[in-house]
């Protein structure tokens, strides 16, 4: 789920400065930093089946008997978390349109009840719906990006997220060389109280130039500018322990030299 974003910047350029991170996060509000909507990963624990191409039309129908942490329904009676992906697309020569359906639920529902705006929101139940698409001709790609994320309460059902973002990725490419550019917009968050700002904006740039068909050089600056009320941060920051989540209102920045070689 958290992969359909139409940003193919990362594919020369910084990986942190992918558009996921907004897309595939909620923050502000008193959280102890954002949360992720699908693990902003690759799924665990699941199996997926794809359909045969009928002409432009092709779906993935995923499931995940826990898509968060170790089991904690075995031998017990208590709710049994699970995830479905729905992903139906149609695609052209040069053109394509999906949509992605995210739905997860807890393990033991009764021992993960979040509090609205605390360090728990990631135990909550998960909705997430994202629409996207791409055109491209003459070396150009211009593509969309609009998604909807919620989690509510295991238990009481309260939402405590509920915020919409979308994104604008372009790119062109002449010869070996590639520019790849996005802007993206998080809105404020609906659960939480009216008032609060909790909005944020990004945006990347990257330039890259093939040394080769396997190789590749790029330079990337990336910025989010957070609201008073949000903390999102660059994609992978936390797992590659460059730095703790910022605080409400800080504005993380990014500037890196990439080489890829791909074997």
């Amino acid at each position: 789920h958290y992969f359909n974003n139409e940003d193919y910047l990362a594919t020369k350029g910084s990986l942190r400065g992918n558009s996921v991170s907004l897309l595939a996060y909620v923050a502000g509000a008193g959280s102890a930093a954002s949360q992720s909507i699908a693990n902003a990963t690759r799924t665990t624990n699941v199996v997926f089946y794809k359909t045969p191409d009928f002409g432009p039309f092709w779906m993935i129908v995923a499931y995940s008997a826990n898509p968060f942490a170790a089991e904690a329904d075995i031998n017990s009676t208590v709710r049994r978390g699970n995830a479905w992906n729905l992903n139906p697309n149609f695609s052209g020569q040069n053109w394509q349109v999906g949509y992605s359906y995210w739905t997860a639920k807890q393990d033991n529902a009764t021992a993960v009840a979040a509090a609205v705006g605390g360090t728990a929101q990631a135990a909550g139940d998960q909705r997430g719906d994202r629409l996207y698409g791409h055109y491209e001709w003459n070396g150009f790609r211009v593509g969309l990006a609009w998604d909807k994320s919620k989690i509510k309460n295991s238990v009481t059902g309260v939402a405590i997220n509920n915020r919409s973002a979308w994104s604008i990725p372009l790119s062109y490419n002449w010869g070996n060389n590639t520019i790849f550019a996005h802007f993206d917009r998080a809105g404020n968050d609906k659960a939480f109280a009216a008032g609060t700002n909790s909005k944020a904006t990004m945006f990347a740039v990257s330039y890259a130039y093939d040394l080769s068909k396997r190789t590749s050089v790029a330079v990337t600056y990336a910025r989010i500018n957070n609201s008073a009320n949000s903390n999102y941060n660059l994609f992978t920051a936390t797992s590659l322990g460059v730095g703790v989540a910022p605080a409400a209102g800080e504005d993380p920045r990014l500037f890196s030299i990439t080489m890829r070689h791909a074997y």
